[in-house]
């Protein structure tokens, strides 16, 4: 698992906005949680959300680099 960390130059704004309010730092970390997850799940910030499956995918596409 990559053990890198989650900034704007790897993934989307949405992505990492998640990540800070849920207090993700490395892709690993966020990438166990959204596996654990429903991939139905909402994950909020700000005052919007995004499913777990689409943050999920990103995260998949990153790794398989």
């Amino acid at each position: 698992m990559k053990r890198h960390k989650i900034n704007n130059e790897r993934f989307s704004i949405r992505l990492c906005s998640v990540a800070s309010t849920y207090g993700f730092k490395t892709v690993g970390s966020m990438y166990k949680a959204l596996k654990q997850a429903k991939p139905t799940a909402k994950w909020s910030f700000n005052t919007s959300y995004m499913r777990g499956a689409i943050l999920l995918r990103e995260i998949e596409e990153y790794l398989s680099q």
